[in-house]
């Protein structure tokens, strides 16, 4: 499955040769109503999740190639910008302007995180991604609200900002587009400025620019 902007969704059969095209098609019991796609997910279940830029949020269930059923899980005024599955099989969705849900298909509960500072929620509403450490904390990336954790037991968050003193105490910029744990627990975070990576197990953290070197930023 790979995602398009402004051409739906390509489609790369795993059985057959050639490719198929999902989008905006009327006459298709596959349409999606806005071919500009923002973030894809396959869940545990074979489920694929489509976020849009502008029209929501649908699931498709196939069964190998062929398709089987389609519904429209958020309405037209999510921007959706990222999707996530994390160990327990919750889904974590990603908006624009309104934070992210987080939903449970054990009980179909949905609950939505929208901005806050008392850390029960995101500070930030602009969510680009999700991440998973050893401990089943998720790590949120967002634009401008810098990186925050939220605790897998309680849901408490905390703010991680950029540091206006030593580069290498915080976050390089709080705009944050990228983030990943890796297999040693251990943080990376894309910024518009650089790169920035944490040990999750002690804490040490690292910032890396073009001042070291890198191609670009």
């Amino acid at each position: 499955w790979v995602s398009y902007m402004e051409k739906g969704i390509l489609i790369i059969p795993s059985q057959k040769s050639g490719f198929e095209y999902l989008t905006n098609n009327p006459y298709s019991n596959l349409n999606i109503s806005d071919q500009s796609i923002g973030s894809l997910l396959v869940d545990k279940e074979n489920v694929l999740w489509v976020g849009t830029n502008g029209s929501g949020l649908y699931r498709l269930t196939f069964n190998g190639d062929r398709y089987v059923s389609k519904d429209k899980f958020l309405p037209e005024e999510n921007v959706i910008t990222c999707l996530y599955q994390d160990s327990e099989d919750n889904i974590y969705i990603g908006t624009y302007l309104h934070g992210f849900y987080l939903y449970n298909p054990q009980n179909g509960t949905l609950k939505n995180f929208n901005k806050s500072n008392d850390h029960t929620s995101v500070n930030c509403n602009h969510v680009t991604g999700f991440a998973e450490d050893k401990e089943g904390n998720i790590w949120i990336s967002t634009n401008g609200g810098g990186v925050n954790k939220m605790e897998r037991k309680n849901k408490n968050f905390t703010y991680n900002r950029q540091s206006t003193q030593n580069r290498n105490d915080g976050l390089l910029s709080d705009w944050c587009n990228t983030i990943f744990v890796d297999s040693d627990n251990i943080l990376w975070v894309g910024t518009y400025v650089g790169f920035c990576c944490m040990d999750l197990n002690t804490y040490k953290k690292k910032s890396y620019t073009k001042d070291d070197k890198l191609i670009m930023n």
